[in-house]
């Protein structure tokens, strides 16, 4: 296992869907820990070529869960990724595309790099390649999800 891909459609058009994916990230993003560090963490991207997506935990504590790598708005974004239980050293890859179909927008959500994350990773939660690949790829098309609903307006 080298990488986890989720895609979905989205009845909008790629800017609104690129616009929404970084403007209004912690409107749509998933609630709870087991989508953030904490309950009441917020999400909040710094756009750009030299930007991050940044989690801010409160009380000036602040995680960059994504650094921007490439920015390539409406159509795609590419981060290094580090989840707070992350080792200084240790980041995988999560590319976002998106690209027009008609009146809708397919977000791919590609996710790299798990492969090099250590059998006993706190990520992992004990799980092997084969279960941690479903867990992940599951996780991914959750996230897809909630930002539909956002957009569409369905939640």
């Amino acid at each position: 296992m080298t990488s986890v891909t989720a895609t979905l459609r989205i009845g909008a058009d790629c800017e609104r869907v690129f616009n929404a994916f970084v403007d209004e990230v912690d409107q749509w993003w998933g609630r709870g820990i087991q989508y953030r560090s904490a309950r009441h963490a917020m999400l909040r991207f710094e756009p750009g070529p030299k930007g991050a997506l940044i989690e801010d935990l409160g009380e000036g504590r602040l995680h960059t869960l994504g650094r921007v790598v490439a920015w390539e708005p409406p159509s795609r974004i590419l981060l290094e990724w580090r989840l707070k239980n992350f080792a200084a050293d240790e980041t995988t890859e999560v590319e976002v595309r998106f690209e027009a179909l008609g009146r809708e927008t397919r977000v791919s959500i590609e996710h790299r790099g798990l492969s090099l994350l250590r059998k006993d990773h706190p990520a992992r939660h004990g799980e092997g390649d084969p279960a941690f690949e479903i867990r992940s790829g599951r996780w991914w098309r959750e996230i897809l999800s909630f930002l539909r609903k956002r957009i569409e307006g369905h939640g």
